[in-house]
């Protein structure tokens, strides 16, 4: 909590204050206030554009807030920056899935993401996953 107070009095001196910024989204977030979170992180990307861990973290906001197309946005703005960024790539297969109900492109998505390293096993959930939801929707892989 102290800290948090910290990052408040240097933004209230420096309203720029990227690493203040980020760290108040990121106290935000883990408490789930994702509309706070949301801007916090907004202020630190006009300040640092390509910072793709925020803007991941942004696009988890909108989709926890029901802003879920502008989550995908996001998302899609951090593949265009580095396309096999594994959180994106992962949040957005997810958000695809689930809230747009559109496998195909989280299948997509879940793909590029699992083919970075097929040997690797912290995919393997994800892997059993593509291949159930490949055996439900053929015409979607």
């Amino acid at each position: 909590m102290e800290q948090i107070q910290e990052y408040r009095q240097r933004l209230d001196k420096n309203p720029k204050d990227l690493e203040a910024l980020v760290s108040l989204g990121n106290a935000n977030y883990d408490i789930q206030r994702f509309d706070k979170a949301a801007e916090y992180y907004e202020r630190a990307l006009v300040l640092d554009s390509k910072n793709l861990h925020v803007r991941t973290d942004l696009a988890t906001c909108y989709r926890n807030t029901g802003k879920v197309d502008q989550a995908v946005k996001e998302l899609r703005q951090v593949l265009a920056i580095e396309p096999k960024h594994e959180n994106a790539l992962y949040n957005l297969g997810s958000v695809l899935l689930n809230d747009k109900k559109d496998v195909k492109g989280a299948l997509k998505a879940w793909d590029t993401l699992v083919s970075k390293d097929p040997t690797d096993s912290k995919y393997d959930a994800l892997r059993k996953r593509l291949q159930e939801l490949k055996k439900v929707s053929p015409s979607a892989g």
